[in-house]
Protein backbone atom coordinates (compact mmCIF):
# COMPACT_ATOMS: atom_id res chain seq x y z
CA UNK A 1 0.00 0.00 0.00
CA UNK A 2 1.44 3.44 -0.71
CA UNK A 3 -0.46 7.11 -0.55
CA UNK A 4 -0.33 6.65 -4.53
CA UNK A 5 -2.70 3.95 -4.47
CA UNK A 6 -4.99 5.52 -1.57
CA UNK A 7 -5.12 8.44 -4.17
CA UNK A 8 -6.10 6.18 -6.72
CA UNK A 9 -8.59 5.05 -5.26
CA UNK A 10 -10.54 8.08 -4.36
CA UNK A 11 -9.84 9.56 -7.78
CA UNK A 12 -11.52 6.73 -9.15
CA UNK A 13 -14.62 7.08 -6.74
CA UNK A 14 -14.57 10.55 -7.86
CA UNK A 15 -15.13 9.71 -11.37
CA UNK A 16 -17.37 6.83 -10.24
CA UNK A 17 -14.94 3.97 -11.56
CA UNK A 18 -15.63 0.85 -9.98
CA UNK A 19 -12.96 -1.20 -11.74
CA UNK A 20 -10.49 1.18 -11.40
CA UNK A 21 -11.08 0.96 -7.50
CA UNK A 22 -11.41 -2.98 -7.56
CA UNK A 23 -7.48 -2.55 -8.53
CA UNK A 24 -6.43 -0.73 -5.88
CA UNK A 25 -7.06 -3.59 -3.68
CA UNK A 26 -4.81 -6.17 -2.23
CA UNK A 27 -5.89 -9.96 -2.51
CA UNK A 28 -5.98 -9.76 1.30
CA UNK A 29 -8.06 -6.33 1.63
CA UNK A 30 -10.78 -6.39 3.96
CA UNK A 31 -13.45 -3.77 3.94
CA UNK A 32 -15.55 -2.82 6.74
CA UNK A 33 -17.91 -0.14 7.53
CA UNK A 34 -21.71 -0.31 9.17
CA UNK A 35 -23.33 -1.52 6.19
CA UNK A 36 -20.59 -4.01 4.66
CA UNK A 37 -18.14 -6.75 5.93
CA UNK A 38 -16.18 -7.36 2.34
CA UNK A 39 -13.32 -9.89 1.90
CA UNK A 40 -11.10 -9.24 -1.24
CA UNK A 41 -10.94 -7.65 -4.29
CA UNK A 42 -13.97 -9.42 -5.80
CA UNK A 43 -16.31 -8.44 -2.91
CA UNK A 44 -15.00 -5.10 -2.65
CA UNK A 45 -14.73 -4.06 -5.96
CA UNK A 46 -18.62 -5.96 -6.74
CA UNK A 47 -19.73 -3.16 -3.93
CA UNK A 48 -17.95 -0.16 -5.55
CA UNK A 49 -19.33 -0.92 -8.57
CA UNK A 50 -22.75 -1.44 -7.41
CA UNK A 51 -22.62 1.86 -5.71
CA UNK A 52 -20.80 3.76 -8.72
CA UNK A 53 -23.58 2.49 -11.17
CA UNK A 54 -26.40 3.44 -8.75
CA UNK A 55 -24.98 7.02 -8.48
CA UNK A 56 -24.14 6.92 -12.30
CA UNK A 57 -28.06 5.94 -13.04
CA UNK A 58 -29.27 8.08 -10.71
CA UNK A 59 -27.57 11.30 -9.14
CA UNK A 60 -24.23 11.88 -10.97
CA UNK A 61 -25.04 15.07 -11.85
CA UNK A 62 -24.69 16.05 -8.53
CA UNK A 63 -21.94 13.60 -7.34
CA UNK A 64 -18.65 14.82 -6.10
CA UNK A 65 -15.71 13.32 -3.80
CA UNK A 66 -12.95 15.49 -2.62
CA UNK A 67 -10.26 13.61 -0.58
CA UNK A 68 -7.19 14.91 1.46
CA UNK A 69 -4.51 13.95 4.64
CA UNK A 70 -3.71 10.94 2.38
CA UNK A 71 -0.88 9.74 4.49
CA UNK A 72 1.09 6.80 5.77
CA UNK A 73 1.09 5.57 9.26
CA UNK A 74 3.18 2.67 10.40
CA UNK A 75 2.46 -0.21 7.97
CA UNK A 76 -1.35 1.39 6.91
CA UNK A 77 -2.56 4.38 5.59
CA UNK A 78 -5.21 7.41 6.57
CA UNK A 79 -7.30 9.79 4.65
CA UNK A 80 -10.21 12.17 4.96
CA UNK A 81 -13.13 12.26 2.10
CA UNK A 82 -16.04 13.81 1.83
CA UNK A 83 -19.14 12.71 -1.10
CA UNK A 84 -21.88 14.93 -1.55
CA UNK A 85 -24.51 13.25 -3.29
CA UNK A 86 -28.06 12.72 -3.75
CA UNK A 87 -29.61 9.76 -1.51
CA UNK A 88 -31.70 7.65 -4.09
CA UNK A 89 -34.51 6.87 -1.81
CA UNK A 90 -35.49 10.37 -0.81
CA UNK A 91 -33.66 12.90 -2.83
CA UNK A 92 -32.37 14.50 -0.33
CA UNK A 93 -28.63 15.95 -0.36
CA UNK A 94 -26.06 14.36 1.49
CA UNK A 95 -22.18 15.47 3.05
CA UNK A 96 -20.66 12.31 4.24
CA UNK A 97 -17.50 13.20 5.98
CA UNK A 98 -15.42 10.35 6.60
CA UNK A 99 -11.77 9.32 8.04
CA UNK A 100 -10.55 6.00 6.63
CA UNK A 101 -7.64 3.63 7.45
CA UNK A 102 -5.95 1.00 5.74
Amino acid sequence: MSTATIQALYDALARLDGAAMQACYAPQSHFQDEVFDLRGPREIGGMWSMLCDATRAKGADVWRVQSSAVRMEGSGGRAHWEAHYRFSASGRMVHNIIESAF
